[in-house]
C-alpha cells in the first residue's frame, strides 16, 4: 500500500513499525491514534486503511516484551535519532551476565545501579558541588556511550547500544534537545516514584503533562 509506505516502515527483523516523518516506533494499538494527532492532513479513510495494515502485519510485536533489539556490537537503525551522551551499565547479573542498561540522564542511571545492583553514591552531599564529578568515583556505569530508542511510550520505552560512532555534531534543534532531556527526566522521575509506590491512579496523566510541559 503506497500511502502505508509514505508515511510508516516495517522492520521485520525488530518487530516494530516506524513513523518516518516522526522518527520514532509507534505501538500497533496506537497507530491510528498516532496517525490522527501527528499527520491530520492525511484522509480520515486512508489513516483508517493505513492503521489496518499496520496492525495486520507479520512480525510485528503487540506487547514491549515482543521487540526484538539490536545487539550493543550492531550498527545504528538507520531511520531513527542517533545519542553518543548514553550511560550504560557495567555490572553483571548473578551469573555473570552484562546487564546492558543505558540510559542518557545521571538520575535514571544512579536510579536503576541502586534498585538493580546495591550501589550506594560514595560522593557525599553538600560542600563545593562545582568541585565535584558529577558522576561518583565509584560509579557503576560508563559514559559516552552510542545509544537510540524505538519508542517514546513510556511502558515501551527503552534505550539500546549500538555500535560506538564518531562524536560528531549532530543537527538538533536545540529547544528539542532541551525537551527530550527534560522528558527523559521527568519521565524517569515518574517511575522512580511509582517503584516507590508513591504514584497511584492513572499514570499516563502525569506522562501526558510532562510532554505538554516540554512542549507547551
Amino acid at each position: 500500500m503506497e500511502q502505508f509506505s509514505q508515511v510508516l516502515q516495517h522492520i521485520p527483523e525488530h518487530r516494530i513499525i516506524v513513523c518516518k516523518e516522526c522518527q520514532y516506533a509507534v505501538p500497533p494499538s496506537q497507530i491510528k491514534t498516532h496517525l490522527t494527532r501527528h499527520h491530520p492532513s492525511m484522509p480520515a479513510k486512508a489513516r483508517r486503511e493505513v492503521a489496518s495494515v499496520a496492525q495486520n502485519s507479520n512480525d510485528l510485536a503487540q506487547v514491549g516484551e515482543g521487540v526484538i533489539y539490536p545487539e550493543p556490537s550492531d550498527a545504528a537503525v538507520e531511520g531513527l535519532p542517533l545519542y553518543n551522551d548514553g550511560l550504560r551499565c557495567v555490572s553483571e547479573d548473578e551469573v555473570g551476565r552484562p546487564c546492558e542498561y543505558i540510559c542518557r540522564t545521571i538520575r535514571g542511571i544512579q536510579e536503576h545501579c541502586r534498585r538493580e545492583h546495591g550501589w550506594v553514591n560514595s560522593q557525599k552531599r553538600g560542600g563545593n558541588s562545582r568541585a565535584k564529578d558529577k558522576h561518583s568515583v565509584n560509579r557503576l556505569w560508563q559514559e559516552g556511550q552510542s545509544c537510540q530508542r524505538f519508542f517514546i511510550v513510556s511502558t515501551w520505552k527503552r534505550y539500546f547500544q549500538v555500535m560506538q560512532q564518531e562524536h560528531t555534531p549532530r543537527e538538533v534543534n536545540p529547544m528539542v534537545e532541551r525537551g527530550e532531556a527534560a522528558l527523559d527526566g521527568r519521565l524517569e522521575e515518574i517511575e522512580e516514584a511509582k517503584k516507590r509506590k508513591e504514584i497511584e491512579g492513572n499514570t499516563n496523566r502525569y506522562i501526558t503533562n510532562a510532554w505538554l510541559d516540554v512542549t507547551g
